[in-house]
């Protein structure tokens, strides 16, 4: 037996449970930029990877990613002491904004 669709309705209906299936595990990319938003600052508090989501009037969100030991790299090939084989210069790429 075929499993494809007889017609235009049964497509229609397919689509419809799919999509209310969707909708009822929050799998279906139905949130606006407020809610997305909302959703990244409620993981400053869960996720030690997410460590600060600032907003300010006319500018795009900043969102400060980092883990502990990500820093202690920074600290570790940036520094003055740091030997000379391994001292490196920290650059920001600003290309995304």
């Amino acid at each position: 037996m075929s499993q494809r669709a007889r017609n235009w309705r049964q497509v229609q209906n397919i689509s419809a449970t799919v999509n209310a299936e969707l909708i009822a595990t929050k799998a279906k990319g139905i949130n606006n930029l407020a809610d997305n938003m909302l959703t990244l600052s409620s993981e400053v508090a869960k996720n030690d990877f997410v460590r600060n989501v600032s907003f300010t009037a006319k500018h795009a969100p900043c969102v400060v990613l980092y883990t502990n030991e990500q820093l202690s790299d920074v600290k570790c090939f940036c520094e003055v002491d740091a030997p000379a084989n391994v001292r490196s210069v920290l650059s920001v790429e600003r290309m995304c904004n």
